[in-house]
């Protein structure tokens, strides 16, 4: 079906052909439905590293028209490239609020502006994207088997990420310590993290006085996202997380929670803060009695990888 195959991209530059491609300008159509009876929603996927395109308008018209219906494209937001235009269900299906007879197919181009309003590539003016009008029952039946093919997928979903990074943990063993850790993505907004940490236990808390001079720390953690990390410059998450301090000797285990946002630097590199808290219980492997605490925590990492390219999902 040619609807979910991206158009092939005729370009043309003010001036010069070859200007918005040495500009680093590129373009395409994402996958795009057209059922009777509801909106079209267009998406087009800029590829702009200089981020001179201010403007995308995207024209649609029933196969055989010579008349154009325009919507200009609302722009992306955070890391994603993509533009959306909604030609609404009475615009594509209706003519002057009558409902006419509903033609086989559709067809679709876009233009892509500058600051001055010059044309700096056009997709499909030659050849437009040609849609395949669909029933709702032939929708359903698209979507059905598309939900089939993405969960035999699933298993290409998986990325890795790793961090590294600095925290400070009150009313444990090591109030300061350097950590490590990897990741790896559970669907696109949890990933599955483990940390290891390590730090010198100096003013500890009296209940901790018999360890040794290091502790080490392990956690294992699952992370919720609010948003997509690899679309959206910020993504706040939460991340509830179980913890052990080895201090040689002495072994403390425990659970808690951490708040915190990820700021996108990159694709590839993230700044994070957050904030915490665990339920500790000191001196579970000791002679010793077995007390429960609390640790509060304040983290600062670099986070690496996730997405290999940007802005590769539509919104």
């Amino acid at each position: 079906m040619r609807s979910l195959v991206c158009c092939a991209v005729t370009t043309f530059a003010l001036f010069a052909p070859e200007a918005a491609l040495a500009a680093g300008i590129s373009a395409r159509f994402g996958d795009t439905v057209a059922t009777i009876g509801e909106d079209v929603v267009a998406r087009v996927d800029v590829r702009d590293d200089n981020r001179i395109t201010k403007r995308v308008r995207v024209e649609l018209r029933r196969a055989g028209d010579s008349a154009w219906t325009r919507v200009d494209a609302v722009p992306p937001s955070g890391m994603s490239r993509w533009w959306v235009a909604t030609f609404t269900s009475t615009t594509v299906w209706n003519d002057g609020g009558i409902r006419v007879a509903q033609p086989e197919q559709i067809e679709m181009r876009a233009f892509l502006y500058g600051a001055r309003g010059g044309v700096l590539l056009v997709i499909g003016d030659i050849e437009p994207l040609t849609l395949d009008v669909l029933s709702p029952p032939e929708a359903e039946a698209r979507d059905r088997a598309l939900a089939v093919y993405d969960r035999g997928g699933d298993d290409d979903l998986l990325t890795l990420t790793g961090y590294v990074g600095t925290e400070g943990r009150a009313g444990s063993s090591a109030r300061a310590r350097l950590f490590i850790g990897v990741g790896g993505t559970v669907t696109t907004n949890v990933e599955l993290l483990v940390y290891v940490g390590v730090g010198p236990a100096f003013a500890v808390p009296t209940i901790l006085d018999g360890g040794g001079p290091l502790v080490l720390g392990f956690d294992a953690a699952l992370r919720f996202f609010a948003r997509a990390p690899h679309l959206y410059t910020w993504s706040p998450f939460i991340e509830p997380f179980a913890t052990v301090d080895v201090r040689l000797p002495g072994v403390d285990p425990g659970g808690g929670a951490r708040a915190g946002v990820l700021y996108r630097v990159s694709s590839e590199i993230a700044a994070e803060l957050s904030i915490g808290g665990a339920l500790m219980a000191f001196n579970a492997a000791s002679d010793r009695d077995v007390e429960l605490g609390g640790a509060g925590m304040l983290r600062l990492a670099v986070r690496f990888g996730g997405e290999s390219e940007e802005g590769t999902e539509a919104p």
